[in-house]
């Protein structure tokens, strides 16, 4: 009697295998957040924009050299 309870628990883990496939659509949401990476990547082009701002200073320290 008490191997029946066992080899039931042993089946409910098995009904679990098939609830591991939910995850599995949870590794194509990451996938939709590829392009949301791209976002970011706008971001990159910011620093990019700040690059000329540290000319800036840069032309600055030519001045105090002359």
């Amino acid at each position: 009697m008490n191997l029946q309870p066992q080899t039931t628990f042993n089946l409910q883990p098995s009904t679990k295998q098939p609830s591991t496939k939910q995850p599995s659509t949870f590794n194509l949401q990451p996938s939709t957040k590829q392009p949301s990476t791209k976002q970011p990547s706008t971001f990159n082009l910011q620093p990019s924009t700040k690059q000329p701002s540290t000319k800036q200073p840069a032309n600055k320290q030519p001045h105090k050299n002359s």
